[in-house]
């Protein structure tokens, strides 16, 4: 159940545990979707600016940055 939608994400909530969804894709639109904490889904809904901290952060970890 999506609940919360604006500035390009999504935050889903799914058998108990949230997912923030967005665009990932550059010309063609391939959307994205991970796995993040209740908490991180609190602070996303506060701003643009705080979901594209979250969504990097875990950008980051899928390429082994962090």
């Amino acid at each position: 159940m999506v609940i919360f939608e604006d500035y390009g994400v999504e935050i889903i909530l799914k058998d108990g545990r949230y997912y923030i969804r967005y665009d990932a894709g550059r010309i063609a639109i391939i959307y994205d979707e991970i796995e993040i904490t209740k908490e991180e889904a609190e602070r996303a809904q506060l701003g643009p600016e705080y979901a594209t901290k979250i969504i990097l952060y875990y950008q980051n970890i899928r390429m082994g940055l962090i």
